[in-house]
């Protein structure tokens, strides 16, 4: 069966057409990709390398941030304390933050880093707790009814569910033994379930 002229035509028309979208998709594909390479290609980067170490014991300090303030730029240390890090130039003015946690934060201009073998040393972070003073009972008897008297406050009201299991295992004529499953709350009650039945012996 022949095919119409008209046919043949529309045919090549949708051919010629789907081949100039993809030229179209692939020419800004392409123009895209090298415009980006080429601002890639701009900014030129200042590379600083170091390590964090403990200011007492000259200990690295592993998985310690080291982040440009202001940017998402940021890094951390390895299992050496050792740390790598790329800057743009137009940030070497800004100041680089040094955190890790049960330290002190640091915070170090840009400009007075060196391109490489930078020992940047943390002090331990000291929290000072409240004051607590202790009171002595003066006697067994005294220690008692202190005891009783703030019952109500040790011992809440409201009713508290809690679930426990554990296995035990028990034997019949010492030659079968079969595992009980038992589930017990806080009022002491108890429900076993058993998981096999005893096996006869001949």
């Amino acid at each position: 069966m022949k095919t119409s002229p008209f046919f043949q035509n529309k045919r090549k028309l949708n051919l010629l057409l789907t081949w100039m979208f993809i030229s179209f998709v692939s020419t800004q594909l392409f123009a895209g990709t090298e415009l980006i390479l080429q601002e890639q290609e701009e900014i030129e980067y200042n590379q600083f390398s170091g390590v964090v170490l403990d200011k007492d014991t000259d200990e690295p300090l592993v998985f310690a941030s080291l982040s440009v303030v202001g940017t998402n730029i940021s890094t951390v240390t390895n299992t050496d304390g050792e740390f790598l890090i790329k800057i743009p130039k137009n940030l070497l003015n800004g100041d680089l933050v040094v955190s890790i946690l049960g330290y002190v934060q640091k915070t170090i201009a840009i400009s007075k880093l060196l391109n490489e073998n930078n020992k940047i040393r943390l002090n331990v972070a000291v929290t000072k707790l409240s004051e607590v003073v202790f009171e002595l009972p003066k006697d067994a008897k005294s220690l008692v009814r202190s005891m009783f008297k703030k019952k109500k406050v040790n011992n809440s009201d409201q009713h508290v569910k809690m679930t426990a299991f554990y296995r035990e295992t028990t034997k019949k004529f010492s030659i079968k033994s079969r595992p009980n499953r038992c589930r017990s709350n806080h009022q002491g009650e108890q429900t076993i379930k058993r998981k096999s039945s005893w096996s006869k012996t001949t």
